[in-house]
């Protein structure tokens, strides 16, 4: 942080060589909050072209330092940290000075940085006696040691869903199979989701040797929801549990089951080595066919999402590819831009005509009024800007002003993937502070790389 801290003494000594000392009133501005200053620097230096991705990350560091640590209220601060998720470990020195006051948002702080890899074991386990749940969490987060079995295992039965997810998050980095029952309790009756999933998900890792543990699977399958089943379909492909009945549960899950779930085993048993089975592979390929071709409209869109491409040619031509190319000419233009996002990835395959083509018919959606909303427009650009095409960075610069701020966000990220990361340094001046510093977090990210 020292790094903007001290500008102003180099803008001094600029003015004794003769160099230009916009920078440092740009970091000025940017690190005492001054909105109106900040974007008037910003949009002369873009102006001129003179504003490099590095001088764009230093402004955004000294915005973060600013939104904060002089944070007017504790809501605006704690709404503030986790507008950081994205970035924590890149704006890691702001959040551990925030941490050191041990209230509710310097918990939070403390959980970013933990969650980011910024914060060890031991640092996290100091916090381990605290009352309040952010800070417990943390310092269950660092129960990974072989004496802390006893420890983590209460902390699956905390009255805080987050020390319970921590004490998942702990269970899994120590991987010790003595675990799993606690776990399988945990997926089976714990009140709240995320840690119902996040259970499931750390059941195949804690298997070891166990045979019973796709009936276990199977049982939780009756009770939960179409996310937990998702889960379950991943696990049931795992190689714990793929071997000692999770084939046999796929398969019935292939041939009998609806719904999302299904649509999750499909793409599972085509993305994985299990892919190779020949009587599941083909199952598996007709269903997620299906429902691209007559999902319901939710159904399509995520079996496109999940949909690997190229993998297992017919004639030269993916069955899967087909079926997702018939789709990129669709009446829903949902499923047509999302069809379309697919094949102009570069993994999809396609011939370099066919991909011309591909990236074609998403400009076209990409094109200003014609989607019908600015969200699909928006969508197209981003996919667009995930392939590289340049040709939709003027669109993306003008989204920058869209008056949705989630949009104007995206709109960041997309430039950040086309490598016009610093195009966005605008939203450092945006009249909302979430916009700000997510805006921010695009461009310490895009520093980063």
């Amino acid at each position: 942080m020292g790094s903007f801290k001290n500008l102003g003494g180099w803008a001094f000594v600029g003015l004794l060589l003769g160099l230009p000392a916009c920078g440092s009133e740009m970091t000025r501005a940017a690190g005492r909050g001054d909105r109106p200053t900040l974007g008037r620097e910003i949009a002369l230096a873009e102006e001129h072209a003179r504003l490099s991705l590095p001088e764009a990350a230093e402004l955004a560091r000294a915005v973060v330092e600013h939104e904060v640590l002089s944070a007017p209220s504790p809501e605006y601060a704690m709404a503030r940290v986790r507008d950081l998720r994205g970035c924590a470990f890149q704006a890691d020195d702001v959040l551990a000075d925030r941490m050191k006051t041990e209230d509710a948002v310097g918990g939070e702080a403390a959980f970013e940085r933990r969650e980011s890899g910024a914060m060890t074991d031991g640092s996290a386990r100091d916090h381990m006696g605290s009352a309040d749940d952010r800070w417990r969490a943390v310092g269950m987060s660092g129960m990974t040691r072989d004496r802390d079995q006893e420890a983590r295992q209460k902390g699956l039965i905390d009255g805080s869903p987050l020390v319970r997810r921590a004490a998942l998050r702990a269970i899994m980095r120590h991987g010790d199979p003595g675990d799993f029952d606690a776990v399988y309790t945990a997926a089976r009756l714990d009140p709240d989701g995320l840690v119902r999933s996040s259970a499931l998900r750390a059941l195949p890792a804690l298997a070891g040797e166990r045979a019973d543990v796709a009936n276990k699977l199977r049982d939780l399958w009756t009770s939960g929801d179409d996310g937990l089943r998702e889960d379950i379909a991943a696990a049931y492909a795992s190689r714990a549990v793929y071997a000692h009945g999770g084939r046999e549960a796929l398969f019935h899950v292939l041939t009998t089951d609806k719904g999302a779930a299904v649509i999750e085993a499909a793409a599972v048993v085509l993305h994985s080595p299990v892919g190779d089975d020949p009587e599941l592979h083909p199952i598996a390929e007709s269903r997620l066919i299906d429902a691209i071709k007559s999902g319901t409209h939710r159904a399509r869109l995520h079996a496109i999402a999940v949909a690997p491409l190229s993998a297992h040619a017919v004639d030269g031509k993916d069955p899967v590819e087909l079926a997702v190319g018939e789709a990129a000419h669709d009446e829903d233009l949902d499923v047509r831009i999302a069809a379309l996002g697919r094949l102009v990835d570069p993994r999809a395959g396609l011939t370099p005509k066919d991909r011309d083509d591909a990236v074609r018919a998403l400009e076209n959606l990409a094109y200003p009024g014609v989607s019908a909303t600015p969200l699909r427009e928006s969508r197209a650009r981003w996919l667009l800007a995930l392939a590289g095409d340049l040709r939709v960075q003027a669109w993306l610069e003008t989204d920058l002003h869209a008056r949705d701020p989630d949009l104007r966000v995206t709109a960041a990220e997309a430039l950040a993937a086309l490598g016009r990361a610093s195009r966005a340094a605008v939203l450092l001046a945006d009249e909302d502070p979430g916009v700000r510093v997510r805006g921010a977090c695009v461009l310490l990210r895009a520093e980063a790389r």
